[in-house]
């Protein structure tokens, strides 16, 4: 996915498709992976700036990747870890700095897990 360098053309489309073989196949043994994949369509909705589908995605995801993580999936608190960051973004865009400042603290916790 093109969400590192700020490309989000078929970011949103690419993430969509994979929540819907995570849903449909379910190949995997946590539903962590619905959550994250969530939380993908909401950073692509970011890059979009359409924020009110973003910060749903986004903190729905989050919210089902701390609830669903377990110590076998690699790479999960990392994954948290930056949709927190593209939470505060999106309410340092937003104009609202307290929740901001909230998010950034939520990645500082999951950085200590």
């Amino acid at each position: 996915m093109q969400l590192a360098t700020g490309s989000f053309d078929n970011t949103e489309e690419r993430a969509r498709e994979y929540l819907r073989r995570v849903e449909t196949k379910r190949p995997y043994k946590s539903p962590w992976f619905a959550h994250y994949a969530q939380s993908l369509v909401g950073a692509g909705r970011l890059g979009q700036e359409d924020f009110v589908a973003a910060e749903s995605m986004l903190r729905d995801g989050y919210e089902g990747m701390i609830r669903t993580a377990g110590p076998h999936l690699a790479g999960a608190e990392m994954r948290a870890q930056e949709t927190a960051v593209r939470l505060a973004e999106l309410f340092r865009k937003t104009g609202r700095p307290d929740q901001a400042a909230v998010w950034e603290a939520r990645r500082g916790k999951a950085d200590s897990k």
